[in-house]
């Protein structure tokens, strides 16, 4: 059995037992930005499977996008277009994790054995949610590399095809944000027109560096930043830094990985909302303690099935 230990506190003879902090250092918990973003369907449940479906539904095919293109000669009659529908869906599954400790372990302990044990856990479950929520953002067929300060590379397959040599600059942000507006025709974020951009530290630390961000952030600051982590705006996009390691830095200039997108962009089907669970064994002996959980999480659109996505990843070869 441990015995108390005493420390001599001087010449005078005075004798005290070292006092052990009530205060507790833990580990840091990354930055938790990627699970905000992912849409709940609310259509979804208990008794529906273990695989969310849903429809995408494509514009007129063949239809004239130009007015000329549907002027009538007046004995004609009108042309008849079809629009299609795609199905898209996302798997759910079983997730879980625990910890236990025993009686013993409770009584003799200066703390509450059971609540620093849930308190694990549920710092474990935040960090389990928001790489699968990242994990997800990554997933998409767009890809982009910052190949120069004002050059860049996208490609539609999944997988980039050339090195990033480059930091991110303002270039490279303009360059994202049109293509998803022009070239995806993806729908912003919120109702003013913005998209998305979640990124590293690296690519904090290169916005700062960049003198034409900085100085879009200070005018275009807003007085309540809504979104969480939301560090600026710059060109109709909302710039959000992250510690995720589920981001990295990549290709030869260690450039941040990163992900900008616009509405609805990854789907989040629930059936069971992960919960703390706990359990006796051996007449109270032994505590098990867990969350628990039935969900997933997918890009909602497919670039190479559906033709249409609305997340950029910034990837290299």
């Amino acid at each position: 059995m441990a015995t108390t230990t005493w420390v001599n506190w001087g010449a005078s003879g005075a004798m005290a037992a070292p006092h052990l902090s009530q205060k507790i250092y833990e580990d840091a918990l990354p930055s938790m930005k990627f699970d905000q973003f992912a849409e709940v369907p609310t259509d979804f449940g208990p008794g529906k499977g273990d695989e969310y479906f849903y429809r995408i539904e494509q514009d007129l095919v063949g239809a004239p996008t130009t007015f000329a293109g549907v002027v009538l000669n007046e004995l004609v009659n009108i042309p008849l277009d079809q629009w299609t529908h795609l199905r898209g869906s996302v798997d759910v599954y079983e997730v879980g994790r625990g910890s236990s400790y025993t009686k013993r372990a409770q009584i003799l302990s200066a703390w509450d054995v059971d609540d620093r044990t849930r308190d694990k856990l549920k710092r474990h479950l935040q960090r389990i949610l928001d790489d699968g929520a990242a994990t997800a953002f990554t997933a998409t067929d767009i890809k982009y590399t910052p190949t120069a300060a004002a050059a860049g590379t996208f490609v539609q397959t999944g997988v980039a095809l050339v090195d990033a040599a480059h930091q991110l600059t303002a270039y490279h942000i303009r360059e994202m944000v049109d293509y998803l507006q022009n070239t995806l025709r993806a729908e912003p974020y919120d109702d003013d027109g913005f998209y998305v951009m979640i990124t590293t530290g690296a690519g904090g630390r290169a916005i700062y560096d960049d003198l034409e961000i900085e100085r879009g952030y200070l005018e275009a600051m807003p007085k309540e930043r809504v979104l969480y982590g939301e560090r600026g705006r710059y060109y109709r996009c909302r710039i959000i830094e992250t510690n995720n390691t589920t981001l990295g830095t990549v290709g030869t200039a260690n450039a941040a990985e990163s992900v900008m997108f616009g509405k609805n962009a990854v789907l989040k089907p629930v059936v069971a909302q992960p919960i703390i669970l706990a359990e006796e064994r051996d007449k109270g002996r032994f505590h098990d303690i867990a969350w628990w959980g039935l969900l997933g999480y997918g890009c909602t659109l497919d670039y190479s099935t559906h033709g249409m996505a609305s997340i950029i990843h910034v990837d290299s070869v």
